[in-house]
């Protein structure tokens, strides 16, 4: 806790002498989260600024209200002390990292980036140390305990929520904090004043150019997480082209890298791969140790999944650390994160995915045909693309589409503020003509989710496998700025019911 004076003082501003000595307990930008022991920090949304909510704060009883000096012309009249602070955004961070008392210090903390697996990993980590030592996670599923985690709106919280999150797993005794590190995070400086025992690499393809601009750009964020922030370790997938670099970096180098995959040379590799309709089966071997790995698992990128896990606990400087042995027995149990290439139903088979970009969609659908018999099974994969996002991507997740899925169902997929029509249109640019006039059908279009599921389970084989690609664990689908309650789990459900009957 720190006074009004300290955090002045701090900010080399000027209050008045009222309230220098009020107790302090918290820093937040949401309006929804004050009391009188906690400072408004009003800053300038995507959609409005903070000073929208002036009102709000004087009910909730807070009594300071932090703004940027540039912003002093939009302060409403409030009873609130308004103290303008020069480039307050840029000071965010560093003033979350004070006030909080640098709570990154006192934990050993795993940052993971890349395009797609983020998610997985961080969760297969915190399942494989929260049996020895307490863990925390941070990212798109939510954020807390292992197994106790609260939604959250982005997968890295900004500065004031992260050291607060932070601070507190230091009170609960939390060792490790396993976070997602998105690119949005990394560009806008979430992160800023974070020390991290381990970096983690899963992949990097195309993604959220909307943001970044270029694929280029994109990528350079990704490497300015390494570069930019120190670690004792590096763990860097030896396939991807990104993680490549790194490994051969010399001038800023980590205490360790490891590098994990299917190569030799890689310091965790799996080898002896068996992927059937039961998971999968394969030899890890780290050294002079080897360990035989029989998961219930789907999909040969969570081979790379569950060794870029292993990879960081046994990067990781811990005062009880498990074995090797134990961490591939720990790869045995593991279950797969909601959403994330998650089995849903038999007969036919259905498989829930948050595959939402070309490369990610490539993954599933090709892991997937590895896992059956293509002269028995037919693939079907229903998909979308979001609105107001990289729109070309779209005709990209097409040809994916067209080259791996015997069958294909175009549907919504968060369309935003755009037409889904058009979504469509944009979609179907990357089909070939052959694809578009097949007979009989290979392609099939339906906007409503829930029919696009129903259709499928209905005219499926039950011997095919249906895999339900972009939402994975949301539970919303937003359309004009408002998010109306849907899960694909729940349409899958009621698609079963319905076929039931």
């Amino acid at each position: 806790m720190k006074t009004l004076a300290e955090l002045c003082q701090f900010l080399k501003i000027k209050s008045s002498s009222v309230v220098q000595e009020m107790s302090i307990e918290h820093l937040s930008i949401d309006s929804k989260n004050l009391n009188s022991q906690t400072i408004f920090v009003a800053l300038q949304g995507e959609q409005s600024h903070g000073l929208d909510y002036v009102k709000q704060a004087e009910k909730l009883q807070s009594k300071v209200v932090l703004i940027d000096v540039s912003d002093t012309s939009l302060v409403p009249k409030t009873v609130l002390q308004v103290l303008a602070v020069e480039n307050l955004v840029e000071k965010l961070p560093a003033l979350a990292q004070w006030f909080y008392n640098d709570p990154s210090q006192q934990l050993k903390i795993v940052g993971i980036t890349g395009t797609n697996g983020k998610t997985s990993v961080s969760h297969y980590v915190g399942e494989l140390l929260n049996k020895t030592v307490k863990t925390a996670i941070l990212g798109t599923l939510g954020n807390g305990l292992v197994g106790q985690l609260t939604p959250s709106l982005n997968t890295t919280l900004e500065p004031l929520a992260l050291n607060r999150l932070l601070a507190s797993f230091v009170v609960q005794s939390v060792e490790v904090v396993v976070m997602e590190v998105s690119s949005h995070a990394i560009a806008l400086k979430r992160i800023e004043g974070l020390t991290f025992d381990v970096l983690a690499l899963t992949q990097v393809s195309r993604d959220h150019l909307d943001f970044h601009g270029s694929e280029e750009a994109y990528v350079a964020c990704k490497e300015a997480l390494f570069i930019t922030y120190k670690a004792n370790s590096w763990v860097l997938n030896s396939v991807d082209s990104l993680g490549q670099k790194l490994a051969s970096m010399v001038g800023y180098e980590p205490s360790q890298k490891i590098t994990y995959g299917l190569l030799d040379e890689d310091n965790i590799v799996a080898n002896n791969i068996d992927l059937t309709l039961n998971g999968l089966d394969y030899k890890v071997s780290y050294g002079e140790q080897s360990q035989l790995i029989s998961s219930s698992l789907f999909g040969w990128f969570n081979i790379e999944n569950s060794l870029c896990a292993l990879a960081i606990c046994m990067a990781l400087d811990l005062k009880t650390k498990p074995s090797f042995v134990d961490l591939c027995l720990g790869l045995t149990d593991i279950k797969p994160v909601a959403g994330r290439m998650e089995q849903v139903q038999n007969l036919p088979k259905v498989i829930l995915d948050y595959a939402h970009t070309s490369d990610a969609l490539k993954m599933v659908l090709e892991s997937v045909k590895k896992h059956i018999d293509l002269e028995q099974n037919k693939l079907w994969v229903i998909f979308g693309c979001g609105g107001d996002r990289d729109k070309g991507k779209r005709p990209l997740m097409a040809k994916v589409a067209e080259t791996y899925a015997d069958k294909i169902i175009l549907t919504d997929d968060n369309p935003r503020f755009e037409s889904p029509e058009q979504i469509i249109v944009d979609v179907m640019k990357g089909f070939s003509k052959a694809c578009l006039t097949a007979s009989p059908a290979k392609l099939y279009t339906l906007n409503d989710r829930q029919e696009a599921i129903t259709f499928a389970l209905q005219q499926a084989n039950k011997n095919d496998v249906i895999v339900v690609a972009g939402k994975g664990h949301e539970t919303y689908q937003d359309i004009k700025g408002i998010k109306h309650p849907m899960s694909d789990l729940d349409l899958i459900q009621n698609a079963v019911k319905r076929a039931n009957k």
